[in-house]
């Protein structure tokens, strides 16, 4: 039962770290005022998301962050079905000892699996958001050219 309750304990930091690190943001929709304020909320929104309309303005750093997080992501949920497998294979052990040490094993090892997932996905975020000439929309220290 210790045992248990350490899993479960784990799994909830684990499942706060990846949500803080993934910036969701949830917040409540603002009274509709007028059709330009709301368009005016839009054009924000997207500016603010990375979603603008300019051709051209996706660079190799971009697309290499987004090819990161998506396999980083699909990895992520990888590890979480093993945990949900070994999690089903231990319940339905029916008292082998056998099994429920291979359950045990295998939920040991897809946290750990997990934990690094989601370490090298923060790394990765931070990287990409943070540093100079990197992805993302973050405090890089991109400077305008001044042109003549």
């Amino acid at each position: 039962m210790k045992l248990l309750k350490k899993i479960q304990i784990i799994s909830i930091i684990i499942l706060s770290i990846f949500i803080a690190s993934t910036n969701i943001v949830f917040s409540q929709a603002p009274a509709l005022q007028s059709n330009e304020n709301m368009n005016n909320q839009t054009d924000a929104f997207r500016n603010a998301s990375g979603f603008t309309e300019v051709a051209g303005s996706e660079g190799v750093s971009d697309i290499i962050a987004r090819v990161i997080f998506t396999i980083l992501s699909l990895l992520a949920t990888v590890f979480i079905v093993l945990i949900i497998v070994a999690g089903y294979q231990w319940m339905t052990a029916g008292g082998n000892e056998e099994q429920v040490t291979k359950a045990k094993k295998n939920i040991s090892n897809a946290v750990i699996g997990l934990i690094i997932i989601l370490s090298a996905y923060a790394i990765t975020w931070f990287i990409f958001t943070y540093l100079p000439m990197s992805a993302g929309t973050g405090a890089s220290t991109g400077q305008a050219s001044s042109g003549g």
